[in-house]
Formats: C-alpha cells, structure tokens, sequence
C-alpha cells in the first residue's frame, strides 16, 4: 500500500518529519509568489517542489490533488508545515487500517476552536460553484486543516470540481471554510 504525506508549507522549520514513521513517502510544497518548480528545490537536505501561492493550505492540497490525480497514493495525509501545533506524530500511527474513506487528523481543543461564525451564505457561496449548484451537505466541523483521505474517495469526485475550487482559492475565507468542509470537497455525504 503506498502511503503519502503531503506537506503544505510557508516557511516553517520541518525538523518534525524526522519522526515520521517509515513507510510513508513525504512530498513538500512550498508556496511561492509567482514560482512555479516541477524539480523539487532543497530545503536543509528535504526535497520541497515550489508551486503558486494562494488558497494557504487548502491551494496547496488542492495543486497536489489536481497535478497527481494519476498518481495518487492509496492513502494520502494533507498536513501542515506547522504540524505539530495541530497534532502528534503519533496520529499518523493507525490511519492504514482505518476503514473510513477520509478522517480529520489531530483536532486539539485548546489549539482548534470551533469556527465562530455560521456557515450559511459563506459556505454556499464557496461550495455552490464547484458542484454546479448541488454541493454535498457539510454539517458542523473544527479549525484544524490536516486530514488524510484514500484515493478512491480523491478520485470518485470529477477534476473539475477540484479545479473550480482550486480558481476561487484567494476568495474570502476559502481556506478558512475548507479547513472542516474537506468532507464536502470529497462529497462524503453526496
């Protein structure tokens, strides 16, 4: 089973991937005003691949799903260059025998409150569009932005839902709503 981390990062310091357990392939972005690198750039001794800035980490997730679409790992987690503020190395632990299509990662209280707003007209307006219309039902959800999914949930949704939402990545709160909406994204619940 292949089994990928896809980190989406700024300009944090990513010593934590030390401790990632063996068997996952790692791959890096880094968004960059205006760079677009297919050739992965170093960063201290890790590969990092440097694509265009916009959407924080959901235009990061959403460039990796978009330009690997064929080659998809089985089991894909979406994370954060600042992983640790919003879990533990050991949630990555489990996830290859979890049976559900995707899962949130590392919701921590203290650090992942509630978003304070209600969804309403925010959460139409951004999910409307790429599903023509039709969204899937989203419910309520916490700020935390990394998850894992599996390939065939990634790959049951068209192309081009995912790069409808990928050309509104600078609008408004995108990256804000797709942090607990990833499961509308997906259409879990279509």
């Amino acid at each position: 089973m292949k089994k990928e981390i896809v980190i989406a990062s700024y300009n944090e310091t990513l010593d934590w991937v030390k401790g990632i357990p063996k068997g996952w392939h790692l791959t890096i972005y880094r968004a960059t005003e205006g760079l677009v690198g297919e050739k992965p750039d170093k960063l201290g001794k890790l590969p990092i691949t440097r694509i265009p800035n916009g959407g924080r980490e959901a235009g990061q997730y959403l460039w990796h799903i978009i330009n690997r679409r064929k080659s998809l790992a089985d089991i894909t987690l979406f994370v954060q260059g600042d992983f640790l503020k919003h879990g533990k190395i050991s949630d990555i632990e489990g996830i290859e025998g979890d049976t559900r299509p995707m899962a949130y990662l590392g919701v921590i209280p203290a650090n992942d409150k509630p978003w304070p707003f209600e969804l309403g007209m925010m959460h139409k307006e951004l999910h409307d569009y790429p599903w023509d219309g039709n969204p899937p039902r989203s419910g309520s959800f916490s700020v935390g932005a990394q998850l894992w999914a599996k390939k065939k949930t990634i790959t049951l949704v068209p192309a081009s839902v995912y790069k409808r939402y990928y050309e509104k990545r600078n609008e408004g709160h995108f990256a804000h709503l797709l942090e607990g909406t990833w499961h509308t994204v997906f259409g879990i619940y279509r």
